[in-house]
């Protein structure tokens, strides 16, 4: 059997006692395993050393949910559900029930990335007779059933617009949820701004079918060719999330939860009897139901419904995320016309530009010497480091790869491995950082672009450390913040007076220059905007029009808002605070346990600048990059 997939199997199934350096009680042994945080237990009685019980908030055949305070990080509250093992559990790692949990946890750690829309599992526990899973706690006071009954406009299209993208997201890694109801959406408070998808035991996941995959994940490592096959005969089916999410919104529309029926006969009279509610919502959020709901509103045929990138680019849902909505007709309207990207590229070397056509991808290995991939902690695959064949010196530098949309060859065999990109991306990416904006000591250096007919190949300078800023964040103090942080707004600001918004400003894309995480540079210029209303200087005299034309210019206007970085900045600071880049919506409970060792006047930029509810609410006004670069907690301090 596959080396991983069996020690991960009989780690669930096996204990082990480590004794006590001390002589006395026996002590957890801790390890990772397959990406999740796991400890075996000597007994249940080690669970009270590291988790108190607040209370029970649930509890099924074969299991209990337990709010539960960690002890190892206080106050911060979690959810602990635990499960007996039966006899199933007796017939070895490869019985059914240690399958089943064995892919669920699989799906949660390994083969989905990280989202906030996914309760996430932060550990767990084995003992001899039970297993712990402590994830991300949601409120059982606040559930899909309440939600149904005070959804207004706003807040109807918000949750709603986060179920979509969420199992858009499933979908594209192969994931399918199969028990997406109510009960199974809910909510880290009463105030119903985010909501978490739980409960992946009875999910799919057929690999064929992904469109993308998280961490270089590899199924083969990890199951067996008769599970994944099972899985495409028995319940891999993206209609059923999608027949799901419709009777979630008709629960919406019409206020209250809906049994679903235990068969189609008695679809049509039960739904029939609970009509959505006229004129509470928009009419778009009506022409959805009629797409995806249950009947009589939705299909009368399986071949009717829409597919989810159909749905997530319906006009209820992009209502509610303009920005992602204008940056998909910039791609839309003007890759067509940047297809030909060696014509493009041709088109930049006569203007300077230093791009390099490749009329085969093995010409790369002409330029550069292939030395391997770099590691980092985004787990960056496509980023390769190579030595540079035309400098004497052997210099070091990193190449990214990326794969051109549209090229059916290069994404049938790379797109797993590699980012995909619209030829209109590529093209912005470079004419912004080597034409409109000057060199700058904190934004990331390209030596030079290679296309291929297939690819991309951005060259940049090798990092020393090799470090992001989410690798300082658990290491970060009021001082190291404090110049790291300045560092980072004055460059935001830097690029505002050149035009540029970043639009994707987060720790994966801040790189740190040297081994002391002294000196940071801002990478990845993809969903980056030129928006010639917020420049105040230009550079070399670059006219954006010359470079994009009008059609780009009336839309970069729109989608390029400074206050997407402004917004950017505000959870780059919270996560500095709170040591943790995914703090999710317990933001005061990590924000009074983390930021101690804070002065006040980072708090009062928190309270500027930080995400809701720290922060100003997403209609209240920001401050601006310069009161945030003069704030008096980034003032350099007098010699």
């Amino acid at each position: 059997m596959l080396q991983k997939r069996l020690t991960f199997l009989i780690f669930l199934t096996q204990s082990s006692i480590l004794p006590s350096s001390k002589g006395g009680q026996a002590r957890p042994r801790s390890t990772t395993s397959a990406g999740i945080k796991m400890r075996i237990l000597s007994s249940d009685n080690d669970v009270p050393y590291l988790y108190k019980i607040i209370k029970r908030i649930d509890e099924g055949e074969s299991s209990e949910i337990f709010e539960v305070e960690d002890l190892k990080n206080p106050p911060t509250r979690l959810e602990m559900k635990v499960r007996t093992k039966n006899e199933k559990w007796a017939e070895g790692p490869f019985s059914g029930e240690m399958l089943k949990l064995y892919k669920e946890l699989l799906i949660l750690s390994k083969i989905l990335p990280k989202h906030q829309n996914i309760a996430q599992v932060k550990e767990v526990l084995i003992s001899e007779n039970k297993i712990y899973i402590c994830s991300e706690l949601c409120s059982r006071a606040a559930l899909m059933d309440d939600f149904y009954e005070c959804a207004d406009k706003i807040s109807s299209r918000r949750i709603f617009q986060q179920l979509c993208q969420v199992v858009r997201v499933m979908h594209q890694h192969g994931v399918f949820h199969l028990n997406l109801r109510a009960d199974n959406v809910l909510f880290p408070d009463e105030n119903y701004d985010e909501c978490k998808v739980v409960d992946f035991s009875q999910s799919g996941y057929i690999p064929t079918l992904a469109t993308d995959v998280s961490n270089g994940f590899r199924p083969e490592a990890w199951f067996s060719p008769e599970e994944l096959t099972s899985d495409v005969i028995r319940r891999g089916r993206a209609l059923d999330d999608i027949k799901a999410l419709g009777r979630i919104l008709h629960g919406v529309l019409c206020g209250r939860y809906v049994a679903n029926p235990q068969n189609s006969a008695q679809e049509f009279e039960i739904y029939n009897n609970h009509p959505p509610r006229e004129g509470k919502f928009d009419d778009s959020a009506y022409d959805l139901l009629k797409k995806i709901g249950p009947r009589p509103y939705g299909p009368e045929s399986d071949d009717k419904f829409p597919s989810m990138d159909t749905i997530c680019h319906h006009p209820w849902i992009r209502q509610g995320d303009v920005n992602e909505s204008l940056l998909s007709d910039l791609n839309d309207k003007l890759s067509a016309e940047w297809e030909n990207l060696p014509g493009m590229a041709g088109h930049m070397i006569g203007e300077g530009v230093p791009v390099r056509i490749l009329h085969s991808d093995l010409e790369l290995e002409e330029h550069y010497g292939m030395l391997g991939n770099v590691r980092t902690s985004g787990s960056n695959s496509n980023l390769l480091q190579v030595i540079d064949n035309n400098d004497n010196n052997n210099k070091q530098l990193a190449v990214k790869v990326v794969v051109r949309k549209g090229s059916p060859n290069a994404l049938k065999d790379h797109a797993k491995l590699y980012p995909v990109r619209t030829p209109f991306s590529i093209r912005t990416e470079v004419l912004i950082v080597w034409r409109a904006l000057p060199r700058h000591e904190h934004i990331i250096e390209l030596k030079a672009v290679l296309v291929s007919k297939d690819f991309a190949y951005f060259v940049t300078p090798l990092s020393e450390s090799r470090a992001t800023l989410a690798d300082f964040l658990q290491l970060a103090t009021n001082g190291t913040s404090k110049d790291l942080f300045r560092q980072l707004a004055e460059t935001v600001r830097f690029m505002h007076q050149h035009g540029v918004v970043h639009m994707d400003l987060r720790p994966e894309h801040i790189l740190f220059k040297d081994k002391e995480l002294k000196q940071i540079e801002i990478t990845n210029f993809s969903r980056a905007a030129y928006v010639a209303e917020v420049a105040r200087t230009t550079h070399n005299g670059f006219k954006a029009s010359k470079w994009f034309g009008p059609e780009y210019m009336g839309i970069a206007s729109k989608y390029g808002r400074v206050t997407a970085d402004i917004r950017a900045l505000g959870r780059i600071l919270h996560a500095m605070i709170c040591g943790n880049s995914d703090p999710g919506l317990e933001y005061l409970e990590l924000f009074q346990n983390q930021g101690k060792d804070f002065e006040d006047s980072a708090f009062n930029l928190l309270y500027k600048i930080g995400p809701s509810p720290i922060g100003p609410a997403e209609d209240r006004k920001l401050f601006s990059i310069d009161q945030i670069c003069n704030h008096h907690w980034l003032a350099k301090e007098k010699k």
